[in-house]
């Protein structure tokens, strides 16, 4: 089928229909079939306006292990969450695919940084006025790591 140009093969056991690839966002829900993602981090808070900057790689929040996935589609960065923490995202019907609030994915970018020290650490563009900073503050108490939850919490409060 491929070969007729009827389909095309994305990744591991990931398939298109048609010669051409689809958009990054489009195969988000088919990336894991036995694990569900959700579109958070910096890709969410481009999508909603909160950073200008468009990041390279689609970062994706699930309890599956964190890892890399590379697609004809595009690059998949895949973070892990603890269980408590995979919440705060809604599907987009006009997008087609579950996305994080704006604030909820701060909140899980911090969470990130809290455990690897280099990666969401810094956001030079923020747009504060864009982010309710009390629902922020709302979603850290899902964090049941006490030393997690006190640096999203002292990061939150920096941002002022």
């Amino acid at each position: 089928m491929q070969r007729q140009g009827l389909a095309l093969r994305l990744g591991h056991g990931l398939w298109s229909a048609g010669a051409e690839p689809p958009g990054q966002y489009e195969v988000v829900p088919h990336l894991l079939p036995r694990q569900r993602v959700y579109v958070s981090f910096t890709s969410a808070l481009h999508l909603h306006g909160v950073i200008e900057q468009i990041p390279q790689v689609i970062t994706l929040a699930s309890t599956a292990h964190s890892r890399l996935l590379v697609t004809r589609a595009g690059s998949f960065s895949l973070h892990h969450l603890a269980p408590e923490m995979f919440s705060g995202f809604e599907w987009s019907v006009s997008r087609g695919f579950p996305l994080a609030a704006p604030e909820k994915a701060l909140v899980d970018c911090l969470y990130v940084s809290a455990f690897r020290k280099r990666q969401f650490s810094h956001f030079p563009e923020l747009d504060l006025s864009r982010l309710d900073l009390k629902k922020a503050r709302a979603w850290t108490s899902k964090i049941k790591n006490p030393m997690a939850r006190a640096h999203v919490l002292s990061r939150l409060a920096a941002l002022r």
